[in-house]
């Protein structure tokens, strides 16, 4: 408490009155006064007339914040004047609004900076009250800046006071790892203990990104069968042996968000295209929002599936207009969302209490608009012709020019519709008679400023990043102050990718333990990363020199994999309310959608038999998992040392009391068959079982 670091020990009496002033302790905590000092007491000398309206006279502490509300039925409130920050003494706070003020609210504290620290703390913590970022050098936030410190071993000067950081246990850092990474080893835990987080999230922004498709596209310069199926080897092999650890999270999150599947394309789409696809996504995963919306509408794979390639400008006579698929989804679902925003994510309302459409019919129809004239970029190959780039005024190569996965789509201005257009908010793009000059190019750079300056980004996109890697249900504090970090990083740049990661990460709501004894924390975690989880934590001897784990089946039985949604919206939807309990509270559970009776066997059956047997058989061999660090503690009889290491590795060091006695009741009651790598992976099955391996907090 920082109140409490400033002016007193934590074991003041929040009943007791330390000073004599006729103020309890906890009542001082909320004004902001000095415990031990009765001259440092709030106090109330009155009201009296003044001509701009009602003038309220009070003692104020020095630092605090002070505000008037006033009402005319005491049902809606409104702030008067501007918030007063008293130097100490007396005050005097004026409420404008002359007759029409029939009550009077005061308010004690304020955060006029919305950074989730009020005036009075940033005072103490010697912060700046009026910006996000009083040390622009940490792009993550006020907030998020006091809670790295706190968990390192840094003091912290409050007052006259101070806080002692701590230093992450390894529970703290396996935890901070479930939300940062795709799985982690007892080597990885240890490291980001040792280095702290903050340092552990500076040295991944600064790892070159690891790829899928040079791979693939050594396969193909082998003149091997390339197949969808390689792709997927390919992305686990990316992420067993690269060290971009949340760089690749990131990627899995955007996947989910920016959604593209090979349950559409297929071919070389769906083994070069989506390749190169998932490593722009990770190239783009700590830079600028608007760099990663721009290269996902270029993509050519994106292009197919929503089905902007080759879309051409109406023609009336014909019947033909342009397919309105990609304009649609570019603003409900990678963008704005249906519905204006406030910064919190709430949803803005009209004066009849509705929520108000970010966008209409007109809006999808111009945006189609913008994105006509498209087709494959790249290099023409003919046979017999050397390689050359596209020609963007020869018709043929619009409708059978070489397809191309490596690089983005270009325009072919003769398929561009060129009159003026409309764009959201107003935004006028005019027409190509009236601006000699204008490409299709500038029409779609304008497209995408107006969608990356919409105030509506910040709060959309943080909240579904946030849902992917932390909660599934974000305190509207939480959504604004990563939402803050996104229009402004601090250095007047907006959609900084890399610092909303920190922000999110680094936010109480994600590195509090308070959280795991909130009943509206956490998320069920994904199926698929699950088994991602068990395969990264136990690592498997490689097969053939690589990790062709095979997980065609994983669809099925797990209804999830990567690249594979069934649907644009994704495997789930961020908006979907299980039924009972949770639907009654009014929380939303994304990945409860695809858990039923049917997808809770099937995978249990999918991990369990590759836990105990074995997976990706091949020509007699197969991986397996050796367990050889876990096999040592069951032969040295160290049963709570194993346990221990299970908690660390799979359920962030939150294992219950209940599932450890489950656990030590099947290692003294095991069957005699088992030997000791059988007996770990009896347990590993015990934990994947368990609701503390599902549910994430």
């Amino acid at each position: 408490d920082i109140w409490q670091a400033a002016f007193g020990p934590s074991s003041l009496d929040p009943s007791a009155d330390s000073d004599g002033d006729g103020f309890t302790n906890l009542e001082e905590s909320a004004h902001g006064s000095d415990p031990w000092d009765a001259e440092s007491r709030f106090e109330f000398f009155g009201i009296e007339a003044d001509p701009r309206g009602v003038a309220f006279r009070f003692r104020g502490a020095a630092g605090q914040s002070y505000r008037l509300e006033v009402s005319e039925d005491l049902a809606s409130w409104s702030d008067s004047e501007d918030v007063l920050v008293s130097a100490g003494g007396e005050e005097r706070l004026v409420a404008t609004g002359g007759q029409k003020i029939r009550f009077l609210r005061f308010r004690v504290g304020a955060d006029r900076d919305r950074d989730g620290l009020s005036d009075f703390e940033e005072a103490l913590l010697g912060y700046d009250p009026l910006s996000r970022h009083s040390d622009p050098s940490f792009a993550g936030g006020d907030l998020a800046r006091l809670s790295r410190d706190l968990s390192s071993d840094a003091v912290v000067s409050v007052g006259d006071g101070f806080l002692q950081g701590q230093a992450p246990t390894l529970a703290d850092a396996s935890r901070f790892l479930m939300q940062a990474s795709l799985g982690a080893t007892m080597e990885d835990i240890e490291e980001v203990a040792a280095m702290g987080f903050d340092a552990w999230i500076d040295a991944e922004f600064s790892k070159e990104p690891a790829a899928m498709e040079p791979e693939i596209d050594a396969r193909i310069a082998q003149e091997l069968d390339t197949f969808n199926q390689h792709r997927h080897y390919a992305w686990w092999n990316q992420v067993m042996t690269s060290d971009d650890a949340l760089r690749q999270r990131l990627a899995m999150a955007l996947s989910e968000i920016y959604v593209v599947s090979d349950q559409v394309v297929d071919g070389r789409a769906a083994t070069e295209g989506l390749a190169n696809y998932y490593d722009m996504l990770g190239r783009n995963a700590f830079g600028n929002w608007r760099d990663l919306l721009r290269d996902v509408s270029l993509h050519p794979v994106m292009g197919l599936y929503l089905s902007h390639m080759q879309n051409r400008k109406a023609d009336p006579a014909l019947n033909r207009y342009p397919d309105e698929n990609y304009a649609r989804e570019v603003m409900q679902l990678f963008s704005i969302g249906l519905f204006e925003l406030n910064p919190d994510g709430s949803r803005k309302l009209d004066a009849s209490g509705l929520a108000i459409p970010t966008y209409d019919n007109e809006d999808i129809t111009n945006f189609a608009r913008v994105f006509t004239g498209l087709s494959y970029g790249g290099q023409q190959r003919s046979e017999g012709q050397p390689s050359r780039p596209k020609d963007t005024t020869d018709w043929t190569q619009f409708f059978w020019g070489t397809w191309d996965f490596d690089d983005p789509m270009l325009f072919w201005p003769a398929q561009h519709d060129t009159e003026a257009k409309t764009l959201l908010r107003g935004v006028s793009l005019p027409a190509f008679a009236d601006d000699p000059g204008r490409t299709p190019m500038d029409d779609f750079e304008d497209a995408i400023d107006n969608l990356y300056h919409h105030p509506n980004v910040g709060p959309f996109i943080c909240h579904k990043l946030i849902q992917r890697l932390v909660t599934s249900n974000p305190t509207p504090g939480y959504v604004e102050r990563v939402a803050g970090v996104f229009d402004d990083n601090g250095k007047d740049e907006r959609g900084d990718l890399g610092a909303v990661v920190k922000a999110i990460l680094l936010d109480p709501e994600a590195r509090s333990l308070a959280a795991l004894d909130n009943p509206h924390g956490g998320r069920l975690r994904e199926p698929f990363l699950r088994w991602v989880r068990l395969v990264k934590a136990f690592r498997p001897a490689p097969l053939d020199g690589g990790y062709p784990i095979p997980d065609w089946s994983a669809m099925d039985e797990l209804e999830q994999k990567p690249l594979s949604s069934r649907s644009v919206f994704n495997f789930f939807m961020p908006d979907y309310l299980p039924e009972g309990e949770m639907a009654e509270a009014g929380l939303v559970g994304p990945e409860f959608q695809i858990l039923t009776a049917t997808t809770s066997m099937a995978s249990q059956n999918y991990w369990g038999g590759s836990v105990m047997w074995g997976f990706a058989w091949r020509d007699g061999q197969s991986m397996s998992f050796g367990f050889p660090e876990e096999t040592a503690l069951v032969a040295a009889d160290d049963v709570d040392g194993l346990i221990e290491r299970l908690d660390l590795l799979l359920t962030y060091g939150q294992m219950s009391e209940q599932t450890r006695q489950i656990l030590r009741d099947a290692y003294e009651n095991r069957q005699s068959w088992l030997n000791d790598r059988t007996t770990v992976a009896v347990l590993v099955r015990l934990v994947m079982l368990s609701p503390d391996f599902a549910i994430f907090r």
